[in-house]
């Protein structure tokens, strides 16, 4: 079995992404492979795309987010699909969220969120305007659901909002809190 490390990086180090955690990962046979966190925006790319096979979409984050494979600088499909099925299903645990927040209703009923970095996030309850527009999306895709963050966030750490940048750059771990939010204010199925 594999060994596991997790490393902070600096934001200047990981580019436009933000500050974040490398994770190093000693495969079976020795290789060392090391992955940036998974973001909004790769599962964004991914979905776009139109996989829905949950095999192929995480051999395409494995490789998306792979900045080194031993000696090399990062992996292809081609050479991931010839991998070890232990050392996919040890890459693809590491790379899943370790911890998702949860929210917290305010006494206004609007919802409030800690981000694993600290930010406070809070999202207003949808007014009727709000609850038209969210109940033509009965689909709950992806898409909708941060079109309804970018709608209802009313505080993100010292600003008034959100922007879709900052959302695509959230771990999945925090996306995963936000996205809770954001599913909390969606009507119930009747006969629930």
């Amino acid at each position: 079995m594999g060994r596991i490390a997790r490393v902070e990086v600096e934001a200047q180090e990981q580019g436009s992404r933000g500050a974040g955690e490398q994770v190093s990962i000693a495969l079976s046979d020795g290789t060392l492979a090391t992955f940036r966190p998974v973001v909004l925006e790769d599962v964004r790319a991914i979905t776009a795309s139109g996989i829905a096979n949950e095999i192929e979409a995480a051999s395409r984050i494995i490789a998306r987010n792979c900045i080194k494979w031993g000696d090399r600088p990062g992996i292809t499909l081609p050479q991931l699909r010839s991998r070890d099925i232990e050392d996919i299903e040890l890459i693809s645990e590491s790379l899943s969220p370790k911890e998702i927040p949860e929210f917290v209703e305010l006494p206004d009923r609007s919802k409030s969120l800690t981000l694993g970095n600290g930010i406070e996030v809070i999202f207003r309850r949808p007014n009727y305007g709000d609850a038209e527009a969210i109940s033509k999306n009965k689909g709950g895709g992806l898409e909708v659901q941060i079109a309804i963050a970018l709608r209802l966030c009313i505080k993100w750490g010292d600003r008034d909002g959100v922007d879709e940048a900052t959302l695509n750059k959230l771990n999945m771990g925090d996306w995963q809190g936000v996205a809770k939010v954001v599913d909390s204010f969606r009507p119930k199925p009747k006969g629930d």
